[in-house]
């Protein structure tokens, strides 16, 4: 068998000088190893027992998970499910985390892990399980979405309805407004025709009244009589005037009456326009 000498390998005088270059006799050199594996003797435990405690609390926040899933109470297994995920990214645990996630009704977040599972390749049985739930869950989505969309055009159309109606409902008040503005124009007591009617009314009475008066004291005496006097020389002479006014008087209530019959004809009429427009445009 042949040595290998210091001349013969490379790496061999380099570590002798390095050894004498130390301390002469390599002392130090074991005194390091003393010292690095005495660090190894007190460390190497407490990796072990870290260890220990992490799986621990995985198995008990798995355990916890599965357990809150099995009693249908899946917001806090979803929870517990990512808590045990984060310490230990089993991919098992992304297909019970969808699963919990697809029966507490949110589908997307569903789909999103069972797609994440079905990347890392799982068993075939598994497999064709997910890709029905992703089926499944792709069909709620789009049902969800149609529902949001259809509700979005309902609101849109009933606020276009409401803003139309809102629309026709102050054009109406301002017709109608404007309907009872000439309606109450037109039965206003202060109107001229209203005033001349009236007065013209007013006068003929009283003129009737004074000329038919007039004509009743036409040839009675005017004087007072004497004691033993029969006849009175003067005699009251009121036939013309009572004429001329019971003639006005009676002119004056014929103009009354024609006047009367015009307003009633324009009040009636103006009442009748504004039924119909009212009739018509309701």
């Amino acid at each position: 068998r042949r040595m290998m000498t210091t001349t013969s390998h490379p790496f061999a005088s380099s570590r002798l000088n390095r050894e004498r270059g130390l301390g002469g006799t390599g002392c130090l050199a074991r005194l390091r190893v003393f010292f690095v594996a005495l660090a190894l003797l007190v460390l190497l435990p407490f990796p072990k027992a870290a260890m220990a405690q992490d799986a621990e609390s995985f198995k008990s926040h798995y355990e916890k998970a599965v357990a809150l899933y099995n009693t249908s109470q899946y917001e806090r297994a979803i929870e517990e499910f990512r808590i045990a995920y984060e310490m230990r990214p089993a991919p098992i645990i992304l297909f019970n985390l969808a699963q919990a996630q697809r029966k507490s009704n949110h589908p997307k977040e569903a789909l999103e892990m069972y797609e994440r599972y079905l990347a890392g390749n799982p068993p075939d049985e598994l497999k064709e399980e997910t890709q029905k739930y992703i089926a499944e869950v792709k069909v709620t989505l789009a049902a969800a979405e149609s529902e949001a969309k259809a509700a979005q055009e309902k609101a849109e159309a009933d606020k276009v309805a409401a803003a139309k109606a809102a629309q026709e409902k102050a054009a109406a008040d301002k017709d109608a407004a404007a309907r009872a503005e000439e309606i109450r124009r037109r039965m206003a007591p202060t109107r001229p025709l209203n005033i001349a009617k009236w007065s013209l009314a007013g006068a003929g009475v009283l003129m009737t009244i004074a000329g038919a008066v007039m004509l009743g004291l036409d040839g009675r005496p005017s004087c007072d009589l004497a004691t033993g006097q029969k006849l009175c020389p003067e005699e009251l002479n009121t036939k013309l005037g009572g004429g001329i006014l019971l003639g006005a008087g009676l002119l004056s209530l014929g103009g009354s009456g024609a006047l009367f019959a015009l307003d009633y004809k324009r009040t009636h009429d103006g009442a009748l326009r504004a039924q119909v427009a009212f009739g018509m445009r309701f």
